[in-house]
């Protein structure tokens, strides 16, 4: 018998868009329209951290932040160790805060970033917004589509059902979060 793990509903989230790599030349930053997807819709909960554009210390905006939750952007395979090094880095300076990933290369390869980087507690696979939603509202992980996560050791990557199929009920992204300017 699994052992359920009990149900959190997260109430203080952050959105971290990683740094480009260093590899990539083109240093033309880009507006994050994947984490304002998600940070639209919780808005009222949700901090916005674009490290592109932030030159501040991660862990001191971690601990002055104090999320339950932390959702990191994967959007390529390039930028999967640097993001591995993000989650590290707060896992070991800032306490268990529960990350999330999502993006191309976790999505691809959920299991095995589950199976070998304890630093993830979870991985949204495809299409974010409604499994993000259930996971922040609290729903059981087994029930969240697209979902990956480890629970008593075992990793469990729950599979999608379906797509959203009516775009329009999607929030209008979270520009308010961020300096466009920036």
């Amino acid at each position: 018998i699994l052992l359920r793990k009990e149900l959190q509903v997260y109430s203080n989230i952050l959105l971290i868009n990683p740094q480009t790599p260093e590899f990539v030349s083109n240093k033309d930053y880009y507006i994050p329209h994947n984490i304002l997807y998600l940070a639209a819709l919780f808005p009222d909960i949700t901090r916005v951290l674009d490290l592109n554009t932030c030159n501040d210390n991660l862990v001191d905006i971690v601990k002055e932040q104090k999320p339950s939750l932390i959702g990191i952007g994967c959007l390529f395979s390039g930028q999967f160790q640097s993001v591995v090094e993000y989650a590290k880095t707060i896992k070991s300076n800032c306490g268990n805060i529960p990350i999330v990933i999502g993006g191309i290369h976790p999505t691809n390869f959920a299991f095995e970033i589950l199976s070998n980087c304890d630093c993830f507690d979870f991985i949204v696979c495809g299409e974010g917004e409604e499994s993000f939603a259930n996971l922040v509202n609290g729903s059981h992980l087994e029930s969240i589509d697209s979902l990956a996560y480890r629970l008593n050791g075992t990793v469990f990557v729950n599979f999608r059902k379906g797509y959203i199929t009516k775009l329009d009920s999607l929030p209008f992204p979270a520009y308010h979060l961020i300096d466009i300017k920036d």
